[in-house]
């Protein structure tokens, strides 16, 4: 499963925060400049020795929402809050700063904080899209869907060509169980913006789950040449092989999933998958280990789990596993059972008490 909203740059959300400086000759200058021939790490440093020679409170405040977008977008989260939060200190009332430290928090896995971050922005100023855009993502992420799309449809009512709402409004449909209803919205946000892969990918995974696979991949194929680099789309892509039988590709899309995200959870969970489809029960039990440590409370990668140890005879592990894969399950059906169906070597397995 992706959603769009993490992959966006946090410049986005700032539009117009910085001014297009033609020639910049202060430090100051240079840290509240948005141009491609400044780098980061020099606009970065402009802003520490700016902010070093003590100004004024109006302009501290300022220098430090850009030195903590900059470093935001730099992925150097920490220290992006730690401006953010200085920045909120000065200047309480600015919802632009809690949309951004909502979007870090977002970013550093703590979904909870993000809400509040942005449910603060959205406070300050209820017009918001793209803080509603981004709180519903956050609510998606928790499982909280409806919640997730009254800001998606706030998000499109106030900016009616919002192409990535209409991409995880439909990926929230999707998510719901009811993929007819969020294609449209795929197509929606293609129409808008034929050239931002999530509205193909997201599409893409709308048919996978009606398991019409020829038109999920020929969605992933189009968002792939948008975006090259994408882990998610790879291991999306991954799961359509996987489901059409062809795992030698299946394995090799995950493959280039976790070269490109190393840390990226779901792509060995799913390679782990094909491995225990292909016999390779030690390759399988490796891959989901690895899920396991990277995301503690995976709940899928521990069910999975629990169904390579029940086939390998370990029933004291399996019922282990299954007991964390219904704890941490984030909506009451996933707990009363998860099943997998088709597999080669177990054709069902659940977990249920």
């Amino acid at each position: 499963m992706m959603r769009a909203i993490w992959s966006a740059s946090i410049l986005i959300v700032l539009t117009g925060l910085w001014a297009s400086v033609a020639a910049a000759e202060t430090d100051e200058d240079v840290c509240h400049t948005a141009s491609e021939s400044i780098a980061a790490e020099a606009a970065i440093a402009a802003c520490t020795r700016a902010l070093d020679a003590d100004p004024p409170d109006e302009r501290r405040a300022a220098l430090l929402l850009d030195r903590g977008v900059r470093n935001a977008n730099l992925h150097a989260f920490e220290s992006a809050v730690a401006d953010l939060d200085a920045m909120i200190k000065l200047r309480q009332d600015n919802p632009g700063a809690y949309q951004v430290r909502g979007w870090v928090h977002s970013k550093m896995g703590d979904a909870e904080r993000a809400i509040s971050d942005f449910t603060e922005a959205l406070r300050l100023d209820p017009d918001r899209p793209v803080t509603l855009w981004y709180r519903g993502g956050a609510l998606a992420s928790i499982g909280e869907r409806t919640r997730a799309l009254e800001d998606f449809d706030r998000a499109i009512k106030l900016q009616p060509d919002f192409a990535e709402a209409y991409a995880d409004r439909c990926l929230t449909f999707i998510d719901l169980g009811i993929p007819d209803q969020g294609i449209p919205e795929c197509t929606k946000a293609i129409d808008l913006a034929p050239n931002y892969p999530y509205g193909h990918a997201n599409r893409g995974y709308g048919y996978l789950t009606k398991h019409d696979i020829d038109r999920a991949v020929a969605d992933f194929d189009h968002a792939l040449r948008l975006a090259p680099n994408s882990a998610e789309i790879y291991s999306n892509r991954g799961a359509a092989f996987a489901e059409r039988g062809d795992r030698d590709r299946a394995i090799a899309d995950f493959d280039r999933a976790i070269e490109l995200a190393p840390e990226y959870s779901m792509a060995y969970d799913n390679r782990g998958l094909i491995y225990f489809e292909k016999g390779d029960n030690a390759r399988a039990i490796a891959d989901l280990d690895k899920a396991l440590a990277l995301d503690p409370k995976y709940w899928r990668a521990y069910f999975h789990r629990a169904m390579v140890k029940a086939h390998m005879g370990d029933s004291s592990g399996s019922f282990t596993d299954c007991g964390n894969a219904l704890e941490f399950a984030p909506d009451p059906q996933a707990k009363l059972t998860y099943t997998v169906k088709g597999l080669v070597l177990s054709d069902t397995f659940s977990c249920s008490r």
